[in-house]
């Protein structure tokens, strides 16, 4: 019976602890009124901001961005949930299958845990890697800033009153 008291502790303080793990930064609410606002894609066809490759990158950002801190955040909380739910459910007898379901939820915490540790260890170790070649912009290496430089207008072309050509720059 202590045992079952012990297994019954450690259960509710993981699914306590699932509930507030992935809280929200200010840059994460930021990717994802980005893409609700403006959406994926930073330019138009048409316009005074055409496409550029740049813009391409621009848009890989956006979609890194919102599966970084709109996506898999809200999923692991879910995910998590539902592992503590399983893990509770099986410890007091309302699922059926005991000690599989119990191996089922361990799985599954193990899965989100592994899942959360490659998605973002990799951001982290290009950022250390980043960091230690000295790469001069370390700082916010992951934001893409498209510089737009438009073409100079043409000349106008007006005639003088001798009837020759004058060339005028605005």
């Amino acid at each position: 019976m202590p045992q079952m008291k012990f297994r019954l502790i450690f259960s509710l303080i993981v699914f306590s602890l699932s509930l507030f793990s992935f809280p929200q930064t200010a840059s994460a609410i930021q990717a994802c009124d980005i893409v609700h606002q403006q959406g994926i894609v930073p330019c138009t066809l048409t316009g005074p901001q055409p496409c550029t490759l740049c813009h391409f990158f621009q848009m890989l950002e956006r979609i890194i961005n919102y599966l970084l801190f709109c996506v898999i955040p809200p999923l692991a909380i879910f995910m998590l949930v539902l592992g503590g739910a399983m893990y509770i459910g099986a410890i007091f007898e309302f699922l059926p299958g005991g000690m599989t379901t119990v191996s089922k939820a361990k799985s599954l915490f193990f899965a989100v845990i592994i899942g959360l540790l490659i998605s973002y260890g990799a951001w982290l170790l290009i950022h250390l890697f980043l960091n230690a070649l000295g790469y001069t912009r370390a700082g916010n290496w992951w934001e893409i800033e498209c510089q737009i430089t438009q073409a100079p207008s043409p000349p106008l072309v007006t005639t003088s009153p001798f009837n020759q050509p004058v060339k005028t720059f605005s």
